[in-house]
């Protein structure tokens, strides 16, 4: 469930961010592009994709490794340990997206599309999954190092 989770949210997270700031310009009173302008299937078709591929594809990534690789015997990690770490390179992945995809929507060109914008977000969750990797290592005991 939890791989779902981080899969769609890192899909929707750019679809919200372009609405929210749609809106938010729509009411004051700058121009944007159509809804349907985006609602054709062949544009459809290419701004999925690109938002599959090139912007969320970090989110998907920790989506499968969220489902198939939480726990690791080798390096004697619990679920639990490994379910922190998948959360917080999570949350420095939302962090990331949070502060680029407005900025992206706010000034939109088409080029956007093309640009690899998840290493961005790549960058962001390694280093959230750094920090949780340190944090680990701090939390325990001396007993428990090997």
């Amino acid at each position: 469930m939890a791989a779902w989770f981080v899969g769609l949210s890192g899909v929707c997270v750019p679809w919200l961010a372009g609405i929210g700031v749609k809106l938010y310009l729509q009411s004051m009173g700058h121009p944007t592009w159509p809804i349907s302008s985006f609602l054709h299937p062949g544009v459809l078709f290419v701004i999925l994709g690109s938002t599959l591929f090139l912007w969320s594809s970090p989110f998907v990534i920790l989506a499968f490794l969220v489902r198939y690789r939480v726990a690791s015997p080798r390096r004697r990690r619990t679920f639990r340990d490994g379910l922190w770490l998948a959360g917080v390179a999570y949350l420095g992945g939302m962090g990331a997206a949070v502060i680029i995809f407005p900025g992206v929507f706010w000034d939109f060109d088409i080029l956007y599309l093309f640009i690899p914008i998840g290493f961005f977000i790549a960058g962001a969750m390694l280093l959230g999954y750094g920090a949780g990797l340190l944090a680990l290592r701090l939390r325990r005991s001396p007993d428990e190092k090997g």
